[in-house]
């Protein structure tokens, strides 16, 4: 263990693509492995963040990955940053940054609908709720700090090649929502149209449950997802033609937001 309580915060990114650009933000100062897992200390932060990189996408190497880091770090509170699709794409649009208010396991919670070249989702179950003062917190940015992260991200959008694309955005873009999130890989394919009758849920990805499950009962947490696709079969070919810059743009909008 690091030291009891003098981690704030676990912060856990599924993928090394966007561990990578957690370094870009915040540099890494302090290195520790511990079993088989490494964690490093961010600076430019005031708070104590330690932050681990899962390795692969999947809610069951997420658990485990976010256990190993509850238990080594043991921190106040554990965040998971990453990206997602928008199942809600006239309010959640591409480089937006979504909170959960609540994630849902896709395979033991909720059941899909198959109707034709569409899954429904319907959830069911109870959910892992994620903390309502942090979601809070992120949700009401000051105003100075709100305005500072817009101007950011719209330089990131021209930077990234993607300043056409601002026609086809909301006046107001880009905006911190609160939604539902659905978890699993079911919600991975790229030959399926999901769709939803549940407003509250805005988001599909693939981690936020092990997070959840793992520190239900031990420790607040929140998943934060950058939207970097609309989870539709047009998925692949959003990547193609932008040669994966909404990917790569939304993969720091979380880390700033946060």
């Amino acid at each position: 263990m690091i030291g009891y309580h003098q981690c704030d915060v676990a912060l856990v990114v599924p993928l090394p693509e966007e561990f990578a650009q957690l370094q870009k933000i915040a540099q890494c100062l302090d290195q520790y492995r511990i079993g088989s897992r490494t964690y490093s200390r961010l600076l430019g932060t005031p708070l104590n963040v330690w932050a681990t990189c899962v390795g692969e996408m999947g809610n069951a190497p997420t658990l485990e990955c976010t256990r190993d880091a509850i238990e080594s770090l043991n921190p106040r509170i554990v965040v998971c940053g990453g990206i997602g699709g928008s199942l809600q794409p006239n309010d959640l649009q591409l480089g937006e940054v979504s909170v959960s208010r609540w994630v849902k396991d896709i395979a033991d919670a909720a059941k899909v609908q198959d109707i034709a070249d569409t899954y429904v989702l319907k959830t069911m179950g109870r959910p892992f709720r994620a903390d309502d003062v942090l979601v809070g917190i992120i949700e009401n940015l000051r105003e100075a700090d709100l305005q500072t992260w817009k101007i950011g991200c719209t330089q990131r959008l021209t930077e990234s090649g993607l300043a056409g694309a601002k026609n086809d955005l909301s006046a107001d873009w880009p905006r911190v929502q609160v939604r539902g999130f659905a978890s699993g890989f079911v919600l991975a394919s790229r030959h399926l149209r999901l769709t939803t009758t549940d407003r509250e849920l805005g988001i599909a990805e693939t981690e936020g449950a092990g997070v959840g499950r793992a520190a239900r009962n031990i420790a607040p947490f929140v998943v934060i997802r950058g939207v970097s696709d609309y989870a539709d079969p047009g998925k692949e070919s959003l990547e193609t033609a932008t040669k994966n810059l909404w990917r790569s743009l939304a993969q720091p909008m979380h880390f700033h937001s946060s």
